[in-house]
C-alpha cells in the first residue's frame, strides 16, 4: 500500500528484484505469467530450450537459477519530486519492521516521512522522452527536503555498497539533491523532467462526489477503462504498449472532504488513477474547465490537441446521464 498525503491508493503486493536469480520463491510468479512471456524471458539465455519447450509448465524449471535480467547497467530507482508523508498510527506498523523501515523515517519535527520508489529502465527511450538534469531546474517543483531523505533512503538500503554498485552510478529521482548529503551517491542524482499535453477528462472533487459522478456516466467508465464502481473509487483496466493487460489496479480514496483527482494515466501504463488534489498540482498543470451546460458546447481555448473532452463528449456524458442515471441509482 502507498500513503499519499491524504490519500491512499492500494496496489497489489509483489517484490521488486534489482537483480539476482530465479529462485523458488518465484514459482508464483512465473505461473502468473503467458506462456508467451515464460518463452520470451527464457529465449534471452537459451532461445533454442524456449522455442522447442511442449508447454508452460516446462519453461518454468529451465528459468529457474537464471539471471532475471540481462540489462542491469540500464537499471535506475525513481521517486516522486514532492515530499511525502505518513500518518503516525501508520508509521508505527512500518518503522520497527524491515524491510519497510527503510522508506519510513521520524523527522525532527515528529511528523513521519514516506519515500515511494520504483525500478525503471534508464535506456536511450527513457532520456529521449525526459530531460535530464544534473542540478535542480525547478526547486519549486523540485523538493530539496523530499531529495535529502530520498538519498537518505538510498543510503540506508545499499550500504555497503556490495552487489549492488551498478546502482549507484544509475540512481534517479523527481527530486533535487541536498547538499548535506556527502554520500558517493548523491552526485549520481539525476532531476528529470517531462512535459506532455494529457487530453482526457479530468474529474474533481470529494470521493463521494467522483463516485457519483462516474457511476451516473456508464459511458465516461468505459471511456476511462473503469471495470467496477466502488463505494470510494474503482478497479481500472491497464494498458501497456497499445494492448490490455491481464491484470487489474484497485483505486480508493480517503471518505473526508478532501479534494482528490481521478485522471487517466499516461505513460508505460494508461489506466483510471486517482491522486490526493494537492498532489496532481505539484505534478501536473490543469487544462481549461469544462461546463456541461447548453449555453457551453464549444471546446474553450487553450485545450490539448485533440482534446476528447470536446463538444461530442459532452453530449455524450449528458446523454450519458440521462438515460442511466436511474439505473445506476437502483
Amino acid at each position: 500500500m502507498t500513503i499519499l498525503a491524504n490519500g491512499v491508493v492500494e496496489n497489489p503486493r509483489k517484490r521488486i528484484h534489482l537483480g539476482g536469480s530465479y529462485t523458488p520463491k518465484d514459482r508464483s510468479e512465473l505461473e502468473a505469467a503467458s506462456e508467451k512471456e515464460l518463452r520470451k524471458r527464457l529465449s534471452d539465455h537459451d532461445p533454442e530450450a524456449a522455442k522447442n519447450c511442449p508447454d508452460k509448465a516446462s519453461l518454468i524449471p529451465l528459468l529457474m537459477g537464471k539471471p532475471r535480467d540481462l540489462s542491469l547497467q540500464d537499471r535506475a530507482l525513481c521517486s516522486f519530486p514532492m515530499l511525502q508523508e505518513i500518518p503516525k498510527d501508520r508509521a508505527k506498523a512500518h518503522i520497527n519492521v524491515k524491510p519497510n523501515s527503510l522508506f519510513v523515517r521520524r523527522r525532527d519535527n515528529g511528523q513521519y516521512g514516506i519515500t515511494h520508489c520504483w525500478p525503471i529502465k534508464y535506456n536511450e527511450k527513457f532520456q529521449q522522452t525526459f530531460k535530464v538534469h544534473a542540478t535542480n531546474p525547478d526547486p519549486t517543483r523540485f523538493s530539496p527536503r523530499a531529495a535529502a531523505e530520498y538519498l537518505e533512503c538510498m543510503f540506508r538500503l545499499f550500504n555497503p555498497p556490495t552487489s549492488t554498485k551498478y546502482l549507484f552510478g544509475k540512481l534517479l529521482s523527481g527530486a533535487g539533491v541536498s547538499a548535506d548529503h556527502n554520500w558517493e551517491g548523491a552526485k549520481h542524482l539525476r532531476y528529470c523532467t517531462s512535459t506532455k499535453w494529457n487530453e482526457r477528462t479530468t474529474i474533481i472533487g470529494t470521493a463521494e462526489q467522483i463516485v457519483s459522478y462516474l457511476r451516473a456516466r456508464p459511458k465516461l467508465q468505459e471511456n476511462m477503462g473503469i471495470l467496477r464502481m466502488l463505494p470510494n473509487g474503482f478497479v481500472s483496466s491497464i494498458t501497456i504498449n497499445g494492448k490490455l493487460d491481464q491484470t487489474t489496479k484497485r483505486f480508493t480514496m480517503m471518505l473526508d472532504d478532501s479534494q482528490q483527482v481521478a485522471y487517466m494515466k499516461k505513460g508505460f501504463e494508461v489506466m483510471a488513477s486517482v491522486k490526493p488534489f494537492d498532489l496532481f498540482e505539484f505534478d501536473c498543470q490543469l487544462g481549461v474547465p469544462l461546463e456541461e451546460t447548453a449555453e457551453s458546447r464549444a471546446p474553450a481555448p487553450g485545450l490539448a490537441p485533440n482534446d476528447r473532452t470536446s463538444i461530442i463528449v459532452l453530449q455524450e456524458h449528458e446523454k450519458d446521464h440521462h438515460h442511466h442515471h436511474h439505473h445506476l441509482d437502483a
